[in-house]
């Protein structure tokens, strides 16, 4: 095992598949769908072929990718007459602007909040520049906000999150909650908790510029037993992960790894029957293009939930193989 064999490695792997493959021919076994064995081709970002094992033709097109985003919140708390601020709220908001003073400087009749927004911006515009490859040309570091999907949309979100399994290495944004008391609290009250969130707010800042990812995401689980294997005669990174209530699926009704931790979230209100109990789960991402190639459920059920071989990437497909005749 190398140096980098471990969560960093793993992480890093499963966010930066759109970079490491422009093509995908693969077999897919999935024992609980129908029909449960399936070949794919996939030809970045909208061609699809989708046969089953006897090759009848189930998919062929080229369209548009699907897209999705998740973006942070972000605000700052209201402006309020000098006077009318207590003496303890002053001095949360001048810390604040002391961490932020390298990156944002206080405009005239600007409030705190608002030069600790700017910072952030100037702090996501220097993580961009230096977000950091590994050696391997993987990312160590999470992006800003999830990318729109570079895959076209096959049945549902589950396809998409196989081939860029960026779900399990970064988890939920890191945000700040104003709580279910906010209207009960009075207003000298109010502006104390804005006053704590805008130095929060600041220190993430600072944090973020410094290249601190942990200030922009949660971690979605714990990995343990990571290993290099092989999977179908190519070499693959293999982990444990246990998931955790920050874990980010694509679609919670989809999501990679089926449990808890992504179930609860989706069904807890309307069919809490629906939750799983699993949270622990094998999973194997292929080293050469970060695709997730098995997922095995450890706990509740147990099992393989899916596992694909890939027979090659990077190769050219001709339009005509996602027409209707090959």
């Amino acid at each position: 095992m190398t140096e980098l064999a471990g969560e960093q490695q793993f992480r890093a792997l499963a966010r930066s598949s759109r970079r490491l493959w422009r093509s995908v021919r693969f077999v897919l076994h999935r024992p609980s769908w129908e029909p449960a064995v399936v070949v794919a081709w996939v030809q970045r970002p909208d061609q699809v072929r989708v046969e089953d094992i006897d090759g009848t033709l189930l998919v062929a097109e080229s369209g548009s990718a699907a897209s999705s985003s998740s973006s942070g919140l972000w605000g700052w708390c209201e402006e309020e007459p000098q006077q009318t601020i207590p003496p303890e709220v002053r001095a949360h908001q001048t810390q604040a602007l002391e961490v932020v003073a390298h990156l944002a400087q206080p405009q005239p009749g600007e409030d705190p909040g608002q030069t600790v927004w700017r910072a952030r911006q100037e702090a996501e515009r220097r993580y961009q520049e230096q977000r950091s490859l590994l050696p391997q040309g993987w990312f160590a570091q999470p992006p800003l906000e999830r990318p729109g999907d570079a895959v076209p949309f096959v049945e549902n979100y589950h396809w998409i999150a196989l081939l860029e399994p960026d779900e399990l290495a970064d988890g939920t944004p890191v945000e700040q909650e104003r709580g279910d008391d906010w209207a009960s609290l009075t207003r000298e009250e109010q502006l104390g908790k804005e006053a704590e969130w805008t130095l929060r707010e600041a220190e993430q800042a600072a944090a973020i510029a410094r290249g601190d990812a942990s200030a922009l995401v949660a971690a979605p689980a714990r990995y343990e037993q990571i290993r290099q294997v092989q999977h179908y005669g190519r070499s693959a990174l293999e982990a444990e992960l246990s998931t955790l209530p920050t874990y980010n699926p694509r679609c919670g009704c989809c999501p990679l790894l089926p449990g808890r931790h992504a179930d609860e979230p989706e069904y807890r209100d309307d069919y809490p029957e629906r939750i799983r109990d699993a949270v622990r789960f094998r999973v194997r991402l292929d080293r050469a293009t970060g695709i997730c190639v098995q997922v095995e459920t450890l706990d509740g059920p147990g099992g393989i939930d899916f596992c694909a071989e890939i027979q090659e990437h990077d190769v050219h497909y001709p339009p005509e193989l996602f027409g209707t005749r090959r």
